[in-house]
């Protein structure tokens, strides 16, 4: 199965990501295990390593343009997988935080691929337990304007895609 705006088989992204990514068994063995690559190639994740907040968007502007997102999820990466933090991010929570000027390019493959813009965050985390993409969008609203545009973008985004608002705005208000 191709997926719409990736044009690419499965062993098309299979043969890049062994050859021109270098990505092992470990990371191919299952849909759940490339979806977790895929996670740590949203935060900028490099073994025990997590690159700082700030940083993110542009590892993840090299990242995309390299063609090794994409091929994850032509690969048949899970497009839900969650964090294994506790806070339980999907891919699209991930994607609210990111100053990447991909970022909505992005998120419209993992929307072809199948993600859950409804997704709720889990519970560890008592400012975060139970809030959509879009909900948490707004709840991480920055200080300045140019990212501030950035998320706006991307909540329209959410909105124009399918993403239940009446449902945000219960996830905002704790009755998730």
């Amino acid at each position: 199965k191709r997926i719409p705006g990736i044009a690419m088989t499965i062993r098309a992204a299979e043969r890049r990501l062994r050859g021109e990514f270098g990505l092992d068994d470990a990371c191919l063995e299952s849909r759940d295990a490339a979806g977790d690559h895929l996670l740590e190639v949203i935060q900028g994740r490099t073994g025990d390593t997590i690159v700082p907040y700030q940083e993110r968007g542009e590892a993840f502007d090299h990242t995309f343009t390299s063609g090794l997102f994409s091929c994850l999820l032509a690969f048949g990466a899970n497009p839900n997988r969650i964090t294994d933090d506790g806070i339980d991010f999907s891919p699209m929570h991930l994607f609210t935080q990111l100053r990447s000027s991909y970022k909505i390019n992005a998120a419209r493959q993992l929307v072809a691929a199948g993600a859950d813009l409804d997704f709720l965050c889990g519970p560890k985390d008592e400012y975060c337990a139970g809030r959509t993409p879009l909900a948490f969008a707004f709840f991480c609203m920055p200080f300045d304007a140019v990212h501030e545009r950035m998320i706006l973008t991307f909540a329209s985004f959410l909105i124009e895609n399918g993403a239940d608002v009446d449902q945000a705005n219960r996830s905002c208000m704790g009755y998730g």
